[in-house]
């Protein structure tokens, strides 16, 4: 009787090595895939969270001009609620030549490394009424 090929017991010691491979490697992709899920989330915050500054800014410069500074936070807690965020804090500081807004928005988190919230500063120069005579 001729002994069994050896491709056969080949075959049978890698009997079980795609199971290993993807027991280590399945962990890994979803990993990555939701990192990149946490990536656009955050990066999505950050857009919302630089809207709502450069709308404040906007707002307040307007608004500086007419002697009143509120509607600026109107304007920013408008823009990040119809955006589907949550505002975590903003200010709005009236120079004597610009306006400076700074908003802040948290981050859904799926990856629990992210960062919990994003910050956005805008700038814009301030409105001021001059008169005709002074043109």
């Amino acid at each position: 009787m001729a002994p069994p090929s050896t491709s056969t017991n080949v075959m049978r010691d890698d009997r079980g090595d795609v199971s290993v491979q993807h027991l280590v490697l399945m962990p890994v992709v979803v990993l990555v895939a939701f990192m990149c899920v946490q990536a656009a989330v955050y990066f999505h915050a950050a857009n919302i969270a630089s809207a709502a500054a450069g709308r404040g800014a906007q707002e307040a410069s307007i608004s500086g001009a007419h002697g009143g500074n509120g509607g600026a936070q109107r304007a920013i807690a408008e823009v990040v609620s119809e955006n589907g965020s949550r505002l975590v804090a903003a200010t709005t500081m009236t120079g004597p030549t610009e306006v400076i807004s700074t908003v802040t928005v948290s981050v859904n988190s799926i990856v629990p490394f992210f960062p919990r919230s994003v910050t956005r500063t805008a700038r814009e120069p301030r409105e001021r009424f001059v008169a005709e005579t002074q043109r």
